[in-house]
């Protein structure tokens, strides 16, 4: 069996951003994987914007390398939810995974996905129109991404927030209200189970 991975970790920002755009023209129109996930749109948004930023970022201030940093780890979180698209649809297939200009790496075995995050808690409320909140370490997550909803039903939305550590500030979000956070992990497997949803009071 074939694995699909990225092998962002060595490369510079300039360099993911011309292979993300390689990724991007190979996956298009590409008959074994009709419905990306994430979409192709969204995939070329998030590229187009980690560009700018770096843009952004050459001879400025902090604040600008700050917001390209933000801006490459959320990107990592994008592109490895693809990796594990293309793992899932692939089956480990080599020549398939190839096609969309993904490395891969040679393992025995099945390979297994994250459990769920455990413990998701509030924090001290933060500002205005924020909460805080933290959950336990997962073994084998490369990095995280969440989820709010005001339905914990349904109408699940990604935030801006995709990193490796186990807080997060979520902001934008109706002041005094309350809202439901969940947290998943990313491995090359992509997207792990998703946390029992918590409920959280907006600062």
């Amino acid at each position: 069996m074939s694995i699909a991975v990225l092998n962002f970790k060595d490369l510079s920002i300039p360099e993911q951003i011309i292979k993300t755009r390689n990724i991007i023209n190979h996956t298009k129109d590409n008959t074994d994987f009709p419905n990306p996930d994430p979409s192709i749109a969204d995939m070329t948004a998030s590229v187009n914007l980690l560009e700018s930023t770096c843009l952004l970022a050459s001879g400025r201030g902090h604040s600008f390398v700050t917001k390209m940093n933000f801006q490459e780890k959320k990107h990592y979180a994008l592109m490895m939810l693809f990796v594990g698209y293309v793992q899932a649809e692939s089956g480990g297939d080599e020549i398939k995974i190839i096609s969309t200009a993904l490395d891969v790496k040679k393992r025995g075995g099945k390979l297994k996905g994250l459990g769920a995050v455990n413990n998701v808690r509030q924090l001290k409320w933060g500002r205005e129109g924020e909460v805080r909140v933290r959950w336990n370490l997962l073994k084998g997550a490369r990095s995280f991404v969440s989820q709010t909803s005001v339905n914990w039903k349904k109408g699940w939305q990604y935030t801006d927030f995709a990193g490796t550590k186990t807080t997060l500030v979520i902001g934008k979000l109706v002041h005094e209200g309350y809202t439901w956070v969940r947290i998943a992990g990313i491995n090359s497997m992509g997207i792990g189970a998703w946390s029992n949803p918590v409920r959280v009071k907006v600062g």
